[in-house]
């Protein structure tokens, strides 16, 4: 600015400072709250889909694997935390107990949360990390093997 004294161009009013750590946590908060909407939203549309498809009457298991938390940025309990505050009608379990869809939540794109034995024990799952909630995908459930026999059934010998 020519002709205009320094202190008068800093002495303008303008937003108050914001501290560094001030500003991850208001970006933080958005980017849960965000991710945690965008999961319900997901979230109620598969629980629409297959009510539908099994006549009504659906509670769905849902369960919930974190990753390690290796990124510091991202408060994964506190999605989980807007997740169950913004949709009812859910049975939470543990995701080694066959839920009916498994939230998947990984906070570096390592994935780590992102594992086979995870998804061999849900129906379907959802994965949220950083910046995105992916699609609700199909699970293959693998039959649980004991002794010869597949866990429910009459097994299979030759």
């Amino acid at each position: 600015m020519k002709g205009q004294p320094a202190a008068d161009f800093f002495s303008r009013p303008g937003p108050p400072p914001i501290s560094r750590k001030g500003a991850q946590a208001a970006r933080k908060m958005d980017l849960e709250s965000e991710l945690a909407r965008s999961a319900i939203q997901r979230l109620r549309s598969w629980r629409e889909r297959v009510n539908q498809e099994k006549k009504g009457g659906f509670i769905p298991r849902l369960a919930v694997k974190f990753c390690g938390g290796c990124n510091p940025l991202f408060d994964r309990e506190r999605v989980v935390r807007k997740l169950r505050e913004g949709i009812s009608g859910i049975r939470w379990v543990s995701w080694e107990q066959d839920p009916d869809l498994t939230l998947i939540l990984n906070g570096c794109p390592t994935a780590c949360a992102e594992r086979e034995e995870v998804r061999k024990h849900c129906g379907a799952s959802l994965e949220i990390q950083p910046g995105a909630v992916l699609e609700v995908e199909e699970c293959r459930r693998i039959p649980e093997v004991r002794g010869g026999r597949e866990k429910g059934g009459r097994g299979g010998g030759s």
